[in-house]
């Protein structure tokens, strides 16, 4: 009886242990996914900062420096060049290089361009743009392929998307109210290049790069599934039509989006607003947006990826035809906001369209580069359709016509991958 007594006591000592065990892994693992997506955001959030401020350092150029609309949008195109640059080329090195040395170093680099900007004329500002620009580049690379290969990379995107919201919101306000009226441009730029460490901090946090990962996988995986996932990260051309055509739909969107975006500040100048107001507006609308990418979490897949591409452009469309006919503060600013919500709203249903399910998609590494593409040529374009004049109607017409192209596209993306 006491051996009975004993055996039952050990199986039950044990099977609880088990249990314990097993509740334990979970937890280790929900928390390491949670700093997983910490480290994804605080790269994304610090080296998308310029693009998510860029109203305000232009418009600070163009108050500060005296640079008119079309120096300005040379300059905002100059970063997103530096960018695209990166980008484009992150299909042949993203798979070759420690990402924690990658995105550390990048960071480092950026700040120390970002400081030099306080001190330099014109054609050697656009330089260090350019050369900032191509070191976010690098670290966006990184960041888009490792989030491609995460459990839920709708989640990933979107929790990204509300750091970068509420992160530039309070830089915004920021500058505004206290650097620049205090320290001008040279406050504005100390502010950003601060703003690198945290790319520097979460940096170790990243997998070194997917061959890190192929060795982890390969601990329960077996040989023939470890084979498959190491081909899914190579570029296969038959396989790369739709993918290719969600990067191009991605571009044209950006064109239009960034023709707005890089210009907000100048649009709300025009309508008679005081430099305060639309600070004060831009910096409540970059915190409230976050709203967007906050119903992407909770729309998840369960739209597929097409409908909630869909939803945000039809909230784009109305956010600029309330824009161009508004010219009260509240029309400015709900329809800044709507635009803002809308952008964020779709981003990662992007994603999922050009990475069609694959682990640490190439395709998903130069997302960034087509966002490039079109945002650097949106700023640059504007500048020379608006300059000498207060009228901001073609860039509206822009916007609203690559949208809709845009959709087509993903529509047709769409339709195909079910075949």
């Amino acid at each position: 009886m006491t051996d009975q007594i004993n055996s039952d006591s050990i199986l039950h000592g044990g099977l609880f242990s088990g249990q314990e065990q097993a509740a334990i892994q979970a937890a280790k693992k929900r928390f390491s996914q949670a700093g997983d997506y910490l480290a994804v955001a605080g790269i994304l959030t610090v080296n998308n900062l310029v693009y998510n401020t860029l109203f305000i350092i232009l418009g600070a150029m163009a108050t500060q420096r005296g640079y008119n609309e079309k120096q300005i949008g040379f300059l905002g195109s100059a970063f997103l060049l530096g960018q695209l640059i990166s980008n484009l080329s992150g299909a042949l090195w993203v798979n070759r290089v420690d990402w924690r040395l990658a995105v550390g170093g990048s960071g480092l680099a950026c700040a120390l361009f970002m400081i030099g900007a306080a001190f330099v004329d014109y054609s050697t500002l656009i330089w260090l743009y350019l050369l900032a620009g191509s070191m976010t580049g690098v670290a966006l690379s990184c960041a888009f392929c490792h989030m491609s290969g995460m459990a839920n990379p709708v989640r990933a995107y979107s929790i990204s998307l509300i750091m970068q919201c509420l992160v530039a919101g309070a830089i915004i306000l920021l500058l505004q109210s206290y650097i620049l009226p205090k320290y001008g441009f040279i406050g504005l730029s100390y502010i950003i290049a601060s703003t690198f460490i945290i790319a520097i901090v979460a940096a170790p946090y990243l997998p070194k790069g997917t061959q890190e990962t192929k060795k982890e996988n390969s601990i329960t995986d077996t040989k023939t599934t470890s084979k498959k996932r190491s081909s899914e990260v190579r570029p296969s051309f038959k396989n790369a039509t739709l993918p290719i055509l969600g990067l191009m739909a991605i571009a044209i969107y950006f064109l239009g989006q960034t023709s707005i975006w890089a210009f907000i500040e100048r649009i709300g100048n025009a309508k008679g607003f005081d430099a305060d107001s639309i600070g004060t507006i831009s910096a409540a609308v970059l915190i409230l947006c976050s709203l967007g990418a906050w119903a992407a979490t909770i729309t998840g897949q369960r739209l597929g990826n097409f409908k909630p591409l869909f939803i945000g452009t039809l909230g784009f469309l109305v956010a600029i035809v309330t824009l161009h006919f508004s010219d009260s503060r509240l029309g400015y600013f709900l329809s800044f906001l709507l635009y803002a919500s809308a952008w964020n709203y779709v981003l990662p249903y992007q994603l999922l369209m050009v990475s069609q399910g694959q682990k640490n998609s190439i395709y998903a590494s130069v997302i960034p580069a087509f966002q490039s593409i079109g945002a650097s040529a949106g700023p640059a374009v504007v500048g020379i359709l608006v300059v000498g004049s207060n009228s901001y109607t073609s860039a509206y017409l822009l916007a609203i016509s690559t949208a809709i192209f845009s959709l087509v596209v993903f529509l047709i993306v769409n339709l195909k991958s079910r075949h």
